[in-house]
Order: C-alpha cells, then structure tokens, then sequence
C-alpha cells in the first residue's frame, strides 16, 4: 500500500522528505511515499520534529525525514551480500561493497524484495489475494577529497511494482507501477573563513496507476526536477553563525490528471543563530521563494535553546 509519515497532527504533504539536502517530495502528490524508499540505500537515517519550512520548503511544516548517504576516507575495504526467506512466499536481497583508496571513497549497493503477501484476515475464513509487491533498488555513492574541500556524487535507482490490498468488505483491483531516479553533484570548498557549497540535481519520477491490475488500461504521469543551489556559511568570533542559501528549481511534468505543466522556482533562505552562552543561544531564520505560478508568503522562524 502506500506509507507516509506525518508529524505533530499535520497531514504527510506537510512533512518533507530530504535525501542529502535536497526535498524529494513529489511532484504529483506533494508527499513522500515510504514504501518506495529502500533502507538499505543509506547508512543516516534522521527524523527532524518540528517546523523546517525555512530550511526546507513549506512541506516540511510538521517535520522532516532525512535519508544521507555519508563518507569517510579511512581505510575502508568492506563487502556484504545477504538473502533471506520470510512469511508469505517473502524473498529479498542485497549486496553492498564499500572501498576506500587514496582520496577516493565509493559505495555501491543493490538490494529488492518481492512477496506475495497472502495473508490471513485473523478470525475470517479469507485470504489476502491482492498484495503482492515487488521493490528493486540500486545506489552508487562517490566522493573525493580536494586540496581545500570535497566533491561527491549520490546516485540511486528505483522500481517499484505492487497490487493494492482490498479488505474484508472490498476486493482490491487496482495496481500501481513506479520508477525514480535521483542523482546529485555537490562541491564543497573551504574559501577563506567561508565553508561553501555548490550543489546540482536532477531528479526524475513516473508512475502508471492501473484500476484493474488484470487490464491493460492506465494513468500515468512523469516528471523531471533539475535543481541548482548556492550555499555560504560563516562563523564570526565563534558566536555568530551565519548561514545564506540561493536555490533554483525548475519542474516539468506531464500526465493523465494534470496535463502538460512546468513550474520554476527561485528561494533565498538565510539562518543565523547567536550562541550567547554555554546555556543559551538563539536562531532567527527567514525564506522567500519567487515562483512563476503564484505568490509565495514570507517565511520565517525564531528558535531558542
């Protein structure tokens, strides 16, 4: 079925999903589906309550989910393969390798599972007979250290195709098929007392909804995001930390339901927190986005700690 998350009595189009940084929401429904997110594709996973639509965008009002792919340049010469064998004619399996060399770092991984999923209605003389699903992922994570910085690229693959569950009173028909790639370059510097960060993103996202898995006949709708960002931070006399942010992002989506549309997007976001004390600090943080389609509000927040 579908899996989203929500925070703090907010629907889940109000909490955002972040993959390294970027918003990965979609474009269709304005939210993230979890049940097309493989685990396995990253080695952070972090759940961040509370209000982040200065940072990241107004979806995530209620809170955000942050999946990282990280590195390191340690000494690194690590592989994994596993198979496993469940309930319910349940099989999955990944392979992971992570290798170090020099100023290299790269990880590459692949893992699916597929099942039947027949369950029983507990207590009822009925089956499940409309779950089965199947999930097929694939990643490349690669960085490599610079004189003053690091450039990395994230990479990943996924395929998704499941029958909708129906229940004790309904029948379930219909059928859902997807597929998402995301890739994302970034280049981070050292620039006197700067830190920077450049980053560029393409995402890409197509899904065919069947009403009746046994017939030919579907929706479907695609989309590519290209993303482009700028980032600065500055800390000044170990107090005042500074953080600005200009991002450009230009959407163009096609599909049964919402026709031929683009949309582009330019955001300025701007955080600074004061650390007045070992006991005490404070951030103010503000956001203004400019679109084509309508107006944005101005956004801001005030933290204390």
């Amino acid at each position: 079925m579908a899996s989203s998350p929500s925070f703090r009595r907010t629907n889940s189009a109000q909490k955002a999903g972040i993959w390294n940084g970027i918003n990965i929401n979609s474009v269709f429904t304005g939210q993230t589906d979890f049940n097309t997110i493989s685990p396995l594709n990253y080695n952070e996973i972090s759940i961040r309550s509370g209000g982040g639509g200065v940072q990241y965008g107004s979806g995530a009002v209620g809170g955000s989910i942050h999946l990282n792919n990280t590195f390191s340049f340690e000494k690194i010469d690590s592989t994994k393969v596993e198979l496993n064998y469940g309930s319910f004619s349940t099989v999955g399996g990944n392979a992971n390798t992570t290798q170090t060399w020099g100023d290299h770092y790269l990880n590459v991984g692949m893992d699916f599972i597929s099942s039947e999923n027949d369950y029983d209605y507990v207590g009822k003389n009925q089956k499940n007979t409309h779950g089965e699903f199947l999930r097929f992922a694939a990643k490349v994570n690669e960085a490599r250290r610079l004189k003053r910085g690091v450039a990395t690229w994230n990479s990943e693959y996924t395929f998704n195709d499941r029958n909708f569950s129906g229940s004790l009173n309904t029948i379930g028909k219909d059928s859902y098929k997807d597929i998402s790639t995301r890739n994302l370059w970034q280049l981070q510097q050292k620039v006197g007392l700067f830190n920077t960060k450049a980053s560029v993103a393409h995402l890409f996202e197509q899904y065919r909804y069947f009403p009746d898995s046994e017939k030919s006949l579907y929706d479907e709708g695609r989309a590519n995001t290209f993303i482009g960002s700028f980032q600065s931070e500055v800390l000044l006399q170990k107090k005042f930390r500074i953080n600005g942010k200009a991002e450009y992002s230009y959407i163009n989506a096609e599909g049964d339901n919402v026709g031929k549309n683009s949309r582009k997007t330019l955001a300025a976001v701007l955080l600074m927190n004061h650390k007045i004390s070992d006991d005490f600090s404070y951030g103010i943080n503000i956001r203004k986005e400019f679109l084509n389609d309508f107006d944005n509000p101005f956004l801001f927040s005030v933290d204390g700690k």
